[in-house]
């Protein structure tokens, strides 16, 4: 959940919306604040000897929420996000400078059997590195997971996931990359 747009904010609510525990040893990092710039688009300072304000955090976040939309044609159904065909929403719209185009997710039926995928796509040319995992939901996958696909001016990262990982088109999921 993005952090507050006014009043106080603690060193602690820093540390957890960059994904700390409450209640462990509180430090943050550039790599900490590197990683709630990419998320949220804010611009944090980061830097050795550059000054930090507790206000250079309002409403930072390291999470993304997405606002499910659904649609469905012939043997195929897609929930989630997708920019292209006006399906959902999502907040903040990038994520290390790039525009996000889609996370969704795909069900295929053929035949009467069913495959499913995890579909995103982001603005430019991002390697293979461009996020270590994304946590969709509360579930973990990899970069490793995906395989790559670079459209000009686009790139699409596409893996298979089981029924029990695919959006339902409705409410919205939080999305996180590490």
């Amino acid at each position: 959940m993005p952090l507050q747009t006014s009043g106080l904010i603690s060193l602690n609510q820093i540390h957890i919306e960059a994904g700390g525990t409450s209640g462990t040893a509180v430090s943050i990092n550039d790599a900490d604040i590197r990683g709630l710039n990419a998320a949220s688009g804010y611009t944090i300072p980061t830097g050795s000897g550059t000054a930090i304000d507790f206000g250079d955090f309002y409403g930072a976040s390291s999470s993304h929420t997405i606002t499910e939309g659904s649609s469905t044609a012939s043997n195929t159904s897609t929930n989630g996000y997708r920019s292209a065909d006006s399906i959902g929403s999502i907040s903040p719209t990038t994520y290390n400078s790039s525009n996000i185009l889609q996370i969704f997710t795909l069900a295929i039926t053929v035949k009467g059997s069913t495959s499913y995928s995890l579909n995103l796509g982001f603005s430019g040319n991002q390697s293979t590195s461009y996020f270590s995992t994304i946590s969709l939901a509360g579930v973990s996958h990899t970069m490793a997971s995906f395989s790559r696909t670079y459209t000009s001016p686009n790139t699409y990262f596409t893996k298979s996931i089981t029924s029990s990982q695919v959006m339902d088109g409705s409410g919205t999921t939080t999305v996180a990359f590490t």
